[in-house]
């Protein structure tokens, strides 16, 4: 399988031109884009005006990508399909009409497949396989939070615009999970910004605001590594897009519920894979959970314990606890559980205004 990034495909079809087969994959919608975009720039360049788009959705007719492999061996222009993948399912009759073009590719035609992030499920497919082993495959996913930084910095010099170190981390921030937005505001600077300036942080906060965008499953990942800035920053956003604490409850019961179980099977010396398969703890996942259980202090478990009480009774009796601190509580703890003494009032205490 040869692999591309989204930086690499313009270089790769200069070098090699159009290859018969393309795969793209991911779950950025911008590199998706960029990708598409950048195809379709050399097709002009090459003056390929053939070019057709198709989605491959519940009612698509697998037979016309056999048919189309048909027709183009009887005439001699060169076409370019870009076919689009719902949810990465082509079922059972458009895997094989996937396999069926991939055993004989034509050379006068590109088969663009674009698709969203791979899974598990979709890297082991038999038509997946069949494309990745026919042609380049180009993933395109988020850049992670750690990465984001050099990300900025190079599409800022695509839009020749630069930026010092803390305006960068100050949009990493703001735009982490959200890239359409950073690059819908990095071309309204473009228009704005007088050659050669350098923008500052104080810049980005007068012209920008916070538009990060994040999962539960984001939340989940940032508790997991127990990185308390990154985790509240998070949490704060979700709570922008949607205030209701309910949908952060069952993940936070899950976490706590599950640290627990697990400090107490390694105290009994059992066996903890049952217990991470009961809760769907990937394999990737499982290290760092034994881990946090094996060095969280009993104290800070149980005060999560409390708090996590208290923050089911608040959601459902308004008794004057502030769910949103008893959450943020209950996060500090789990990613920094050496804070527990620290918490500990608060912890105990029945009913307390504010936090």
């Amino acid at each position: 399988m040869k692999t591309l990034y989204p930086e690499q495909l313009s270089d790769y079809l200069n070098s090699n031109g159009l290859p018969p087969l393309l795969s793209l994959f991911g779950s950025e919608p911008l590199l998706i884009d960029d990708a598409i975009r950048a195809v379709r720039t050399f097709c002009r360049q090459q003056n390929i005006d053939d070019y057709q788009r198709w989605t491959a959705d519940a009612s698509f007719d697998w037979g016309v990508i056999s048919e189309s492999q048909q027709a183009m061996s009887l005439f001699s222009s060169y076409s370019v399909i870009e076919l689009h993948l719902a949810d990465n399912k082509p079922g059972r009759e458009g895997a094989d009409a996937l396999k069926q073009y991939c055993a004989q590719l034509p050379s006068d035609q590109c088969l663009i497949i674009v698709g969203s992030q791979l899974k598990r499920e979709h890297r082991k497919a038999k038509w997946f396989t069949a494309l990745a082993d026919n042609g380049p495959t180009l993933m395109a996913n988020t850049p992670e939070r750690s990465k984001l930084p050099r990300f900025i910095h190079q599409r800022a010099r695509a839009y020749q615009l630069q930026f010092d170190a803390d305006a960068i981390e100050r949009l990493a921030d703001w735009y982490d999970g959200n890239l359409l937005g950073l690059d819908q505001e990095l071309a309204k600077w473009q228009l704005s910004v007088a050659p050669g300036q350098v923008l500052s942080v104080d810049d980005v906060i007068r012209s920008s605001q916070d538009t990060s965008r994040y999962s539960v499953f984001d939340l989940q990942d940032s508790l997991n590594q127990r990185t308390l800035p990154e985790t509240l920053h998070k949490l704060e956003r979700i709570l922008v897009e949607d205030d209701d604490i309910h949908r952060l409850l069952w993940l936070i019961q899950r976490e706590v519920s599950l640290l627990a179980e697990l400090q107490q099977a390694q105290q009994m010396q059992q066996d903890p894979q049952p217990l991470l398969r009961q809760h769907g703890i990937w394999s990737n996942q499982q290290g760092s959970y034994l881990q946090r259980a094996q060095n969280m202090p009993s104290a800070a478990l149980t005060q999560a314990l409390k708090l996590l009480q208290r923050l089911e009774m608040a959601l459902k009796s308004q008794n004057g606890d502030d769910p949103k601190a008893l959450l943020i509580h209950i996060i500090t703890l789990l990613c920094e559980p050496q804070l527990s003494a620290n918490l500990a009032p608060f912890s105990e205490s029945v009913e307390r205004e504010g936090w």
